[in-house]
């Protein structure tokens, strides 16, 4: 898959009274703020299943997440974290069909460390945010699942702001078993993830491509002997 785009945005033209109190306060008149953001590169989806663009805020993953949607929904079932309904007055058991899907389901809650009845008849406003997080994604990846079956598609899941303030270790076990959840599961659903979280670099990922300012400062293929597990 090449992808290939280029854009300019302008963000933003200061007024005389904002140029004013720069000068004033910071000894600098700022410019007419413009991000380029520029990409050029191939992905080969038959062999990397599991992408992570990394980049601190601000340097182009939600653009870059964008436009790779509008490539790829000629192509692929498109799955979008962004596009998500809102699933806080349901309750999760009624979110996946159970008995239909029995054994898969099963495997996504135990992935997911929420296969608690509890949890199950729970309606999610009721569930801790992270674990609404987690429903959130199982969601996702249930979609693209039913997708794959009922019209076997090829599907690619988005997922901006991926684990974003969640800490280290629980970001990197929770990464971890995605991983394995994915490639037993799901292998042949491509996955995209765009987040900051540096500690999961190289635990899930086949490929890292990391984001510097709207273009491509490296790309990684992590191999298996490469791959952090600690």
């Amino acid at each position: 898959m090449k992808i290939k785009k280029t854009v300019e945005y302008k963000i933003k033209e200061f007024s005389d009274e904002e140029l004013k109190l720069s000068q004033s306060v910071f000894g600098l008149v700022p410019q007419s703020v413009y991000f380029n953001f520029d990409i050029d590169l191939e992905i080969d989806l038959d062999k990397h299943k599991l992408i992570y663009v990394y980049g601190l805020s601000g340097e182009g993953k939600t653009i870059f997440k964008d436009e790779l949607k509008k490539q790829l929904v000629n192509s692929h079932y498109v799955v979008d974290y962004d596009n998500l309904p809102d699933l806080t007055s349901r309750k999760v058991s009624k979110l996946f069909d159970l008995k239909r899907d029995k054994d898969f389901l099963i495997r996504l809650f135990s992935t997911f460390g929420l296969l608690e009845m509890r949890n199950v008849f729970s309606y999610v406003r009721e569930l801790s945010a992270g674990q609404q997080k987690r429903i959130k994604y199982m969601y996702l990846l249930y979609d693209a699942y039913r997708n794959a079956i009922i019209d076997k598609s090829n599907c690619v899941v988005l997922i901006d702001e991926y684990l974003t303030f969640v800490d280290s270790l629980s970001s990197k076990i929770f990464a971890q078993g995605l991983r394995k959840f994915m490639l037993a599961s799901m292998p042949h659903t491509v996955l995209f993830a765009f987040g900051c979280n540096d500690h999961i670099c190289y635990t899930f990922e086949d490929l890292n491509i990391q984001l510097v300012n709207g273009k491509i400062y490296k790309i990684v293929e992590v191999a298996d002997v490469d791959r952090t597990s600690d």
